[in-house]
């Protein structure tokens, strides 16, 4: 999947409105996420900087946005409440900060390949209809590693 939205995404720029990209790998996408959580003082005692790579991955996986994350996940967090803000889940917070610093740096993480791609097709017919034309079948082998 990945290498094909890249292909897909880098063929599509001009019509799309990108901007030319880079990929960040998983050592970046950690990089920048405990930077993030750094920058936003979050106490990485009671907060994971992986639970919160996760959290961001599977909501994105999901194509959820983090307004959606936060909305959807209200009802679950106020059975878990606790006087102490310090469990407050900050993964929005952090999933915003992250985006932000993904584009001032032009890269994209693997989800965003996904998601970048989905966004395109829905948006410009035109190009959905080239691929619908240039591809009757596709085979996706790999559907349950991702889902």
């Amino acid at each position: 999947f990945h290498s094909f939205c890249a292909k897909f995404l880098r063929t599509n720029l001009i019509p799309a409105g990108m901007k030319p990209f880079g990929i960040a790998n998983k050592s970046k996408e950690t990089e920048i996420i405990k930077q993030c959580i750094s920058q936003l003082n979050i106490d990485t005692e009671f907060h994971k900087p992986s639970k919160i790579m996760n959290n961001i991955s599977l909501a994105k996986g999901r194509m959820q946005t983090p307004e959606e994350y936060n909305r959807i996940g209200q009802h679950r967090r106020s059975s878990y409440q606790t006087s102490r803000s310090v469990y407050a889940d900050p993964t929005v917070k952090v999933w915003e900060l992250y985006q932000q610093k993904l584009a001032t740096m032009n890269l994209l993480d693997f989800n965003d390949l996904m998601i970048k791609t989905i966004e395109v097709l829905r948006n410009f017919p035109n190009i959905l209809q080239l691929y619908q034309r240039k591809f009757n079948y596709i085979m996706v082998d790999e559907y349950q590693v991702k889902n």
